[in-house]
């Protein structure tokens, strides 16, 4: 397993763009203010797009609303790692083919509530999105 060492570009949704490191102050800045978009009483667009990652090799990959709500709901031990996220999707350090065509499933170690971060990316879309993340006990395979 080859590590890439290298930190990968994360916007804000103002298209602010910045290195970041898990846990980075930048970053969770970025991720509360998404949080707090919506006009009160206004029910958030769940196709908007809160946080973009873009990959080493250039490709833009965005997390909605909807996959942020399905991500904290279905796997609530990744409610406090959205940086996490966002850095295992721009720069994993093993990728594998995900069983439905056109998804990979990026892995990163070391960061999140377990041994390995999982985060699944249809790259089917443009463009790409987060589809879910949650932790990874086992060595990716």
């Amino acid at each position: 397993m080859a590590r890439s060492g290298r930190i990968c570009r994360v916007r804000d949704i103002f298209g602010t763009r910045f290195g970041s490191a898990p846990g980075s102050r930048k970053v969770r800045q970025a991720a509360d203010t998404a949080d707090s978009l919506s006009p009160v009483g206004t029910p958030p667009n769940r196709s908007e797009i809160i946080a973009k990652a873009e990959t080493i090799d250039g490709r833009l990959v965005v997390l909605t609303a909807s996959a942020w709500d399905h991500i904290a709901s279905d796997h609530p031990e990744m409610a406090d790692h959205r940086d996490a996220i966002l850095m295992t999707a721009g720069s994993p350090e093993i990728a594998t083919d995900d069983p439905r065509p056109g998804r990979r499933r990026h892995f990163r170690s070391g960061i999140g509530p377990s041994r390995w971060l999982r985060v699944v990316v249809d790259f089917n879309r443009q463009p790409a999105r987060i589809v879910t993340a949650h932790a990874h006990r086992k060595e990716p395979s």
